[in-house]
């Protein structure tokens, strides 16, 4: 499900000091369901892309990204005209390695600088905190009911209800293109999640659970050799029973003496199921039954 921009103002606002914040992007169709196929034309021919990601110039010292590169190098800027093409994909559009820098491609009538050419199979092994690829979900490869669920959580907030974690089917990264995320996002592209990695000396752990009180969203944080993952669910605490001990202990005197008192006044009546045979704890039971049916009615008035 899309992040609404907010939240990387958020995080940069919280982390901008602390370490590299980087937001990735996805171009994908917004009919939820159907494949997205994003022409991609060169001197030589074309190919239909599956979509495109958008990855920050700062991402390699997240993900390592720039390992994968054959040929060429990584995005200086994040606006930057320019795209990395896997290497099937370079193949099809008759562009080589040595042709790197110098060819073009052309994207919904973008002209894009080919700045490099990457191995899928090394992208595909490049995971997140998540165990999840960094490439764009096959949402046509989901049940039903999941698509209808992401359809309608799209115009949401950015927490999007249950903490509910799940594993998705991505799309094969000889498919897709990378661009700068700047230029994505001009592209109408939309942000699906935002990595950062702090300085040395930082102090994750705190930085982390402070940031997950403030905004409800799950938080995927690598700390020592263990990912943890963090929600705002999980830090709700009950405050402030000590304020409400003596009014509660007040109420509690007023009915118990009102109970008491309804007691005392039927004496004759406990005399008279006593004769007639009822045994101490059944006539116990219908003083019981009565306070129970105060106590239903009184929640639920008071609820």
């Amino acid at each position: 499900t899309p992040l609404q921009e907010i939240a990387l103002t958020y995080a940069l606002d919280e982390f901008g000091q602390a370490g590299v914040v980087c937001p990735r992007y996805w171009f994908i169709v917004r009919d939820i369901g159907s494949r997205t196929a994003v022409k991609v034309t060169s001197a030589e021919g074309s190919y239909l892309s599956e979509g495109m990601v958008g990855l920050s110039p700062d991402e390699p010292q997240i993900t390592g990204v720039n390992h994968a590169l054959i040929a060429g190098s990584w995005f200086e800027r994040d606006d930057e005209p320019s795209a990395i093409l896997s290497s099937e994909m370079a193949s099809a559009l008759g562009i080589t390695p040595a042709e790197v820098g110098t060819a073009a491609v052309e994207v919904y009538g973008t002209r894009l600088r080919v700045r490099g050419i990457f191995d899928e199979k090394v992208m595909n092994d490049i995971k997140d905190l998540d165990d999840e690829r960094l490439t764009p979900v096959d949402f046509s490869m989901l049940p039903e009911t999941d698509r209808r669920k992401i359809v309608t959580e799209k115009t949401a907030q950015v927490y999007t209800g249950k903490v509910r974690l799940q594993s998705f089917t991505h799309i094969e990264s000889r498919n897709i293109l990378l661009v700068p995320s700047g230029l994505l996002a001009g592209m109408n592209g939309t942000l699906h999640s935002v990595a950062l990695r702090f300085h040395p000396g930082a102090d994750g752990k705190a930085i982390a659970e402070s940031f997950v009180s403030k905004l409800a969203v799950i938080v995927y944080a690598g700390l020592g050799t263990k990912t943890i993952v963090y929600s705002s669910m999980g830090l709700t605490s009950l405050s402030g029973m000590a304020n409400l001990f003596i009014p509660i202990l007040i109420a509690a005197m007023i009915v118990l003496n009102t109970m008491l008192g309804s007691v005392f006044e039927r004496l004759k009546e406990i005399s008279t199921y006593s004769a007639v045979g009822l045994a101490p704890v059944h006539i116990a039971s219908l003083f019981l039954a009565e306070s129970l049916v105060y106590a239903v009615l009184g929640a639920v008035a008071g609820y």
